[in-house]
């Protein structure tokens, strides 16, 4: 029997836009810093590497090249966030409550989950309490470059560091699908809308949909849609 998986990115795709920097400039609501946002945003710009303007026949080898080479980049930031304890001592449900003011899910989320068995999210986003908070997706379906907590109340400071790059995104989605072993006894459909959901969108036996018009001057063979309403399930 044909056991039907949908695979989710996070930032831009639930949600209507990111919501990454949302978390990190939440925190100066609730405690004192002496390190701006705009120090890491700095850091990360200037080590930033720049996404190739074409793809091509090739697009896979060209995806997972850029990726590679973004992940120390991403991990940088990471570490710094680490040393100056940004996060340290933040209580989880006072950080969800500021949050979730400013997110929007975008319309039809709901409605789709519930024409496939099982719905799953892969993200760089950094907190796994707020993903299901919003959506209502198990914890145990959600991959994420997630923060670490004292006794799931407040946070330690320290990410799992488990999602950073496209290529991560891919290897837990293989893990996830068992991909080459299941075949045609499973279908996976994979959402995202930005470039480090390529490695999943182009991967073999996965049905991918860009949402949103953030790649459309890739030129990419893959169906562009801007609302969940759109998904051929």
């Amino acid at each position: 029997m044909l056991r039907r998986i949908l695979v989710l990115d996070f930032d831009g795709t639930i949600t209507i836009s990111d919501t990454t920097s949302v978390i990190g400039q939440a925190v100066y609501s609730l405690k004192k810093l002496s390190v701006a946002w705009t120090h890491y945003t700095k850091m990360y710009e200037e080590c930033h590497v720049p996404k190739p303007k074409g793809l091509g026949p090739d697009a896979w080898d060209k995806v997972c090249d850029y990726e590679r080479e973004s992940r120390a980049c991403e991990l940088r930031s990471i570490d710094e966030l680490e040393l100056q304890n940004h996060f340290e001592g933040v209580v989880i449900r006072d950080l969800l409550q500021l949050v979730k003011q400013k997110v929007e899910l975008r319309p039809g989320l709901h409605d789709i989950m519930k024409k496939y068995d099982e719905t799953f999210v892969i993200s760089l986003n950094w907190s796994k309490d707020l993903i299901h908070d919003l959506t209502a997706i198990p914890k145990a379906n959600i991959f994420c470059n997630d923060l670490l907590s004292r006794d799931n109340e407040v946070y330690s400071g320290q990410f799992t560091k488990q999602i950073l790059t496209g290529c991560d995104k891919y290897e837990v989605l293989k893990q996830i699908c068992d991909i080459s072993k299941n075949g045609p006894e499973l279908k996976v459909t994979y959402i995202g809308d930005s470039f480090g959901d390529l490695p999943c969108v182009l991967a073999e036996n996965v049905t991918g949909y860009i949402i949103g018009d953030q790649l459309s001057h890739l030129d990419l063979d893959v169906p562009t849609i801007q609302g969940f309403d759109e998904v051929e399930c």
